[in-house]
């Protein structure tokens, strides 16, 4: 039986052959959106490139896929599929913690009367936080986010692992998302 890392069963078409050596390969999309579907790169413009597998062949025919865009410099981390999903997951998930953060840190602002762009920026010249997902505003959203936040969560769930600041930061952007839609409907802010 083929278990992905968070307990979902892979979804493959119910006609589908599979041979019975093939190999589930992690193909992570991490960065700027990386994607490859059997054999064809739709895109890869990211900043490195994360993949799962479980042979020195699926290590090859990845890298050879792979390999014109590791002329321009990219990392290529190869790992096996649970670690390569958690590196998705954990990724997003902390970029999605900065989100929400910013969101609470932008809210006290206006509570003590500080300008959260000043924060911001004087946070930002600190090399250890850096500025990229450091700004406050409608909360994180798209296709990845808010699904590999959840999958974070159920992952912990499934393995008896608490995730309560992950809990934390869905319970933030869910608050900033409905502050949003009660300020379009009621006209405040």
């Amino acid at each position: 039986m083929v278990r992905s890392f968070n307990g979902q069963k892979p979804k493959i078409h119910p006609k589908a052959f599979i041979h019975p050596t093939a190999e589930i390969i992690g193909n992570v999309a991490i960065g700027a959106y990386a994607s490859i579907w059997p054999g064809v790169v739709i895109r890869a413009d990211t900043d490195r490139i994360v993949i799962g597998v479980k042979s020195e062949s699926a290590e090859n025919l990845m890298r050879k896929i792979y390999s014109p865009f590791l002329k321009d410099g990219q990392p290529l981390f190869v790992m096996d599929n649970a670690s390569a999903e958690m590196t998705k997951y954990a990724a997003n998930a902390m970029l999605a913690c900065r989100i929400s953060f910013m969101n609470e840190v932008a809210s006290l602002c206006g509570k003590v009367g500080a300008d959260v762009e000043h924060v911001r920026a004087g946070m930002a010249w600190d090399e250890r936080i850096g500025s990229r997902f450091l700004f406050a505003g409608a909360g994180y959203g798209g296709s990845c986010f808010p699904k590999d936040v959840r999958a974070f969560i159920k992952t912990g769930d499934s393995e008896g692992e608490r995730m309560p600041i992950m809990q934390a930061v869905e319970a933030v952007n869910e608050r900033i998302e409905e502050a949003q839609e009660a300020a379009l409907i009621h006209g405040d802010r």
